[in-house]
């Protein structure tokens, strides 16, 4: 590969200032650095949904080290694969990089995870000598053929590049009284964070305030600026992210209609149990077999996620009804509108979803039991019910012999309750790294 045409993505080799005047660069400095990932500097691949921030978190990673940090422009190679398809692409453009350079090194490679057999020529260089003084970043934006490709004995973290949480959206957006208070407090820790609600409730109304704007955000970027400059989200960042999901679902060459059938139906029965013969014939899909494909594809892509009922011995019931919620709330109001589907009532059902993207990033082996009475999620010594309403009482606390046996409300506070906003506000992710917002 020429390396003119590498040249044509990495501008600072002949003007060092022009990474400063990249589009994402600049929307990072002008939102005052508040959207930013820090990168470590390991090799690393980051792992996501699209138009959440890799690139940026690249392209600001460059700026920093070229600017802040004086590393000499000509040693960091940015290059997207995007529209290629064959692995040997990634091979021509790492070899030709390495042979025309030495020393210190960085290689970013974006968006190769619809590149059939990527894992190829990255394990080729991290086995070989060149890599000694080379660090690597690579993204993508779907988790296929990845997640039984490790890398293993191979220098290489695996990342997964995630929406913000709500403690996030507070730490970017709130008062600096509350911004401390969150910094102190917020914990992975279950019985931590439930100790440390007891002060947050002098912060409810701020974070009553913050947490009704992240219903209709969620953590992704571009929704967030929009509301923060505009007051809603543009019609141009919905367009965004559909075109971004119609690209994803064409590269794993699935069908839109398809997809976006099985998302309707999702969304007509959302935060309910989900029969897959049901689903496939409301969605006029032949067989269960495809509707169960299809949701695979979904959460591969980061779109959705799901949890199964639990046993009394708290096993996962796999053969059983599932429930499936968006990753974040923002993907439920863009396919509501680009499905033209009513959204009205829907807003305690998406808040469920949002209690769920929180709890699957702390906990492990999260459910739902269905016995007299459903308990939204359980998960090893949880019990969680969520009541999205203004009147909750001590009679809508799970009954269970679990450690903590809680009900999240809108706005009541008590023993055994607790509003959402405060609960979420504190909940931080097990092995967190720094986030996008």
């Amino acid at each position: 590969m020429e390396l003119s045409l590498m040249e044509l993505q990495n501008p600072w080799w002949h003007d060092k200032e022009a990474i400063a005047r990249d589009g994402k660069v600049r929307r990072v400095l002008d939102s005052g650095e508040k959207l930013v990932m820090g990168l470590e500097d390991r090799n690393t691949v980051m792992i996501g949904p699209r138009q959440l921030g890799k690139t940026t978190a690249l392209k600001y990673d460059i700026y920093r080290k070229i600017e802040k940090e004086g590393v000499n422009p000509k040693s960091i190679l940015y290059y997207s694969f995007d529209t290629a398809r064959d692995y040997s692409v990634i091979s021509e453009v790492i070899e030709s990089f390495l042979k025309a350079t030495s020393g210190k090194r960085y290689l970013y490679l974006d968006e190769v995870s619809f590149v059939e057999g990527w894992q190829r020529p990255v394990k080729f260089f991290l086995d070989s000598s060149g890599s000694k003084d080379v660090r690597i970043y690579v993204t993508g934006s779907a988790s296929i053929n990845l997640r039984k490709e490790l890398f293993p004995g191979r220098d290489i973290m695996i990342r997964e590049f995630l929406s913000s949480l709500f403690s996030d959206f507070v730490l970017a957006f709130a008062s600096e009284d509350l911004r401390e208070f969150i910094r102190s407090n917020r914990s992975h820790d279950l019985a931590t964070v439930i100790a440390h609600t007891r002060k947050a409730v002098l912060y409810f109304k701020e974070l009553d305030r913050l947490f009704k704007i992240f219903i209709q955000t969620g953590g992704f970027p571009l929704p967030v600026l929009d509301h923060f400059a505009t007051g809603s989200i543009t019609e141009s960042t919905f367009d965004t992210h559909w075109n971004a999901f119609l690209s994803d679902i064409s590269k794993a060459e699935r069908s839109v209609e398809t997809s976006t059938a099985i998302i309707q139906e999702l969304i007509k029965s959302y935060s309910s149990k989900i029969n897959m013969s049901k689903l496939a014939r409301n969605a006029g899909i032949p067989s269960h077999v495809t509707a169960r494909e299809y949701m695979e594809l979904l959460k591969e892509l980061f779109i959705v996620e799901y949890i199964f009922p639990i046993s009394d011995r708290g096993i996962p019931l796999f053969r059983k009804e599932r429930k499936a919620y968006f990753t974040d709330p923002f993907l439920f109001n863009l396919f509501s509108r680009k499905l033209n589907l009513p959204t009205a009532g829907t807003e305690p059902k998406v808040v469920e979803g949002i209690v769920h993207s929180h709890l699957s990033r702390t906990l492990t082996g999260i459910g739902y039991v269905q016995k007299d009475k459903e308990t939204d999620f359980v998960s090893k010594g949880l019990s969680l019910e969520v009541k999205w309403q203004e009147n909750v009482t001590k009679l809508d606390i799970p009954k269970s012999d679990s450690t903590h046996n809680i009900v999240l409300s809108k706005a009541t506070s008590g023993e055994g309750i607790i509003p959402v906003a405060v609960f979420l506000s504190l909940l931080d992710e097990k092995g967190r790294h720094d986030t996008i917002v």
